[in-house]
């Protein structure tokens, strides 16, 4: 999970790795990054599974389903290869999901892994 400050925003936002990896390419265009840019835009692109468009997608359709956007985020960036693993995650939520409602989270991944 990616907590991005725009830059003429005062308050973050909290993206997923893929949202991050356009916006660093953004600034990138911009002019030259420090080293912790450097190394953040390296990572983005080594790790995020996902166009920035699918990942906003996904998220959506996580969050319509009653999952925070936190939680929507990390699973939009872990991309589970499992359900279990998504159960995992939803652990972390605050209030008690159903399995259901990790079966259908599950599907949506599976849904943008298939395009990505």
């Amino acid at each position: 999970m990616i907590f991005m400050a725009e830059k003429d925003e005062k308050t973050g936002r909290i993206v997923s790795l893929a949202e991050a990896l356009e916006i660093l390419e953004n600034r990138e265009k911009d002019g030259e990054f420090g080293y912790e840019q450097t190394l953040a835009l390296d990572y983005a692109k080594k790790f995020s599974k996902i166009n920035a468009k699918g990942a906003e997608s996904l998220r959506k359709k996580l969050e319509e389903l009653g999952i925070s956007h936190k939680i929507a985020v990390s699973i939009t960036n872990i991309m589970p290869l499992d359900v279990i693993q998504v159960k995992q995650i939803l652990a972390n939520e605050k209030k008690e999901m159903d399995t259901a409602v990790a079966d259908k989270a599950f599907s949506l991944v599976e849904e943008n892994r298939s395009k990505g």
